[in-house]
């Protein structure tokens, strides 16, 4: 079983198989999963391409920010936890960055908690693949970091809650008796990365800041879509993590 997978050994192949260790060029590096954001972060005034990582869906470009006090870059990562969690890995290699904020979009399980705000991630249901290959079986990841987001959202008097998600590979197998039961234990939200990203970082020594905003809402009578769509794309986002990265110790 996936559970049993995990063996704490060397692994054959590293990121250093592809692409030479080079020295540290990044502090933070942001993970977005919009095009939109990424697009739109490309093409701020001074934005430059410091990396790329190539892979056989193509070319994946690592971006430097124009960011005074940080050296802060950014990415589009695929959706879920093992492309996540590998771009984790490369990115690693070609910039030296240990720090990553993640930020993207989730499926509310408790709207009236989730409505209007941003959610802090504090532990993370792994109910994904990824995690049982980095760090030994447990039913729930800790996020070590998230008190430091919350410290965010506090000062700048953002609406935010902090809670536990749900993460998942399996996005049409999101079962209502799952959910249910992911409720009962305090999962306010449904995503399909932190989980998995956050045993790599757990792995590696490194730190992951994840916040996440609500957009489709499953704890209704029927599924609804509310508002994916902005919550997948909102530049806000974007803004608020370049924020987060300034504060950070690096």
């Amino acid at each position: 079983m996936i559970i049993d997978q995990f063996i704490d050994e060397e692994e054959i192949i590293r990121p250093t198989s592809f692409y030479k260790q080079n020295e540290k060029i990044l502090d933070v590096c942001l993970i977005t999963f919009s095009h939109e954001i990424f697009s739109f972060a490309k093409n701020m005034e001074g934005s430059v391409v410091v990396g790329e990582m190539h892979a056989a869906g193509g070319v994946y470009e690592i971006i430097k920010l124009p960011v005074k006090e940080k050296r802060v870059g950014i990415f589009l990562s695929p959706c879920g936890a093992p492309a996540a969690g590998g771009f984790m890995e490369d990115v690693n290699a070609v910039t030296g960055v240990e720090n990553y904020i993640l930020f993207g979009s989730c499926g509310s399980l408790d709207s009236e908690k989730t409505k209007g705000k941003y959610i802090v991630v504090d532990e993370a249901y792994r109910d994904e693949g990824l995690s049982y290959h980095y760090i030994p079986p447990s039913d729930y990841i800790s996020v070590p970091t998230w008190s430091v987001t919350r410290d965010f959202f506090e000062k700048n008097s953002i609406p935010f809650v902090v809670g536990k998600t749900w993460t998942t590979d399996a996005f049409y197998r999101e079962t209502r008796s799952s959910m249910n039961k992911r409720k009962e234990e305090g999962c306010i939200a449904v995503e399909m990365e932190i989980a998995g990203c956050q045993a790599v970082a757990e792995r590696r020594g490194w730190k992951l800041y994840p916040f996440l905003e609500s957009g489709d809402i499953l704890d209704g009578d029927e599924w609804n879509i509310g508002e994916l769509g902005g919550a997948n794309h909102r530049n806000r986002k974007l803004f608020l993590a370049i924020e987060i990265a300034k504060i950070l110790e690096c």
